[in-house]
């Protein structure tokens, strides 16, 4: 009688304990560790989801070395399938893309060997899944995944930033980025089609973004946030008073034409009128045009294993940027650093920024420069940035939006 009485309340208990629905989270990227912008949404996002999903991550890297984070994944992630791709595949599909009509997005983020894991993963289970950027969504596009229930993370319109690519360059450049604009934007547009529900990540990228005619597909946004236990102010340390810093990956156009225009058009005026000013140019993989910028006083640090004490010596970061869209993380972690700021309306799109003396929006060299040599000459406190960004911009609000997305198919 014990033993029926025991069974009948372990039957109970397991009734009520739900497993976890399964998600299939497909990233154009390894999202860890989150050393650069797109990187951190996923693998915060990727965070904030292993809590409410068995999570079964497919991503794809061009470094050998990046497989072993499978290992560390797995605190998020049922199962990780990472495939390299090296460059020179890459470059031979994006070759074929070209030959046959295709974007070069899709020959670039392409493995066969990746695509046969999500089919038979999408065999042996009922899951959802999330696709993280455009360039993933091939994978799931075809009639097997007909009946599964997809959202994708658009982040940006990517057929808008190759038209800026274009606008920005001439001859061959100019035409293929052209071409890559123009098939890129029809790809997304039958994306929209294709998923369920469609996120973005501001407003102002939801507004870019023109579903074709007789689309019902929802459209929404969450915006990034910032590792608030993460990026801190670090106590007693005194910046020094007339360092600059930019950080982000410098092998990103965006980031490079940043730089490339602060230091033609600012950087002489600001060091006339500041002889001990410092430019440190902190980021990833430093392109050629980058790297040449290099002088006694403008330092390209390439690689960091971590950014804070960059931005806790400096004096003020830039955020300068012509080109891109979505909301930039550099913005955010300056912020919440505590960090005065001076940065480009472009690089301040998505975000309703407080009104404070730390940081000022300038959009010309001479608004630029003027920004600059105040906050430089006279230091103003940073800390009501960091109060903002505590009460806007932690993960675990800004996602909640997709989370509800993805949740509400399981409450249904």
């Amino acid at each position: 009688m014990d033993q029926v009485r025991t069974n009948t309340l372990i039957n109970s208990r397991q009734q009520h304990v739900k497993a976890k629905p399964k998600l299939l989270l497909l990233c154009h990227r390894l999202p860890f560790p989150a050393d650069k912008g797109d990187k951190i949404r996923s693998f915060n996002l990727m965070r904030e989801l292993s809590s409410h999903f068995d999570l079964y991550l497919a991503a794809l890297t061009e470094q050998r070395d990046e497989l072993h984070h499978a290992t560390p994944l797995k605190q998020w992630c049922t199962a990780v399938k990472l495939i390299y791709l090296p460059r020179w595949q890459r470059l031979l599909q994006l070759a074929q893309a070209l030959l046959t009509g295709k974007t070069i997005t899709q020959g670039w983020f392409y493995s066969n060997e990746l695509q046969k894991w999500v089919n038979q993963l999408q065999q042996q289970h009922p899951l959802q899944v999330l696709i993280y950027c455009s360039s993933m969504a091939q994978y799931v596009l075809h009639s097997q995944w007909e009946k599964t229930r997809k959202i994708i993370d658009y982040v940006d319109v990517d057929s808008v930033k190759w038209q800026q690519y274009a606008d920005n360059n001439t001859g061959i450049k100019r035409s293929l980025y052209q071409r890559e604009a123009r098939l890129l934007a029809v790809y997304e547009q039958a994306i929209c089609k294709a998923v369920q529900q469609a996120f973005f990540v501001s407003a102002a990228e939801c507004e870019r973004f023109t579903p074709a005619t007789g689309c019902q597909t929802p459209i929404s946004y969450y915006v990034n946030g910032v590792d608030l236990n993460y990026y801190y102010p670090i106590p007693n340390i005194t910046p020094c008073r007339y360092d600059i810093v930019f950080t982000g990956a410098m092998d990103y156009q965006p980031n490079i034409e940043a730089m490339q225009w602060f230091v033609s058009n600012c950087w002489a005026d600001i060091q006339q009128r500041l002889p001990n000013a410092r430019l440190f140019i902190v980021g990833s993989n430093p392109a050629s045009t980058v790297r040449k910028l290099a002088t006694s006083h403008i330092i390209v640090t390439g690689k960091v294993p971590d950014v804070r004490p960059y931005l806790t010596q400096a004096a003020l970061a830039i955020a300068p940027m012509r080109l891109g869209g979505g909301i930039k993380n550099k913005v955010l972690e300056a912020m919440a650093m505590a960090t005065p700021l001076v940065l480009s309306q472009q690089a301040a799109q998505g975000l309703a920024l407080p009104t404070d003396p730390a940081l000022v929006i300038a959009n010309t060299a001479a608004e630029t420069i003027s920004a600059c040599l105040q906050l430089l000459t006279h230091p103003v406190s940073a800390n009501q940035l960091r109060n903002w960004v505590s009460q806007h911009a932690a993960w675990s609000e800004t996602t909640r939006p997709l989370l509800q997305a993805l949740l509400a198919e399981e409450v249904a």
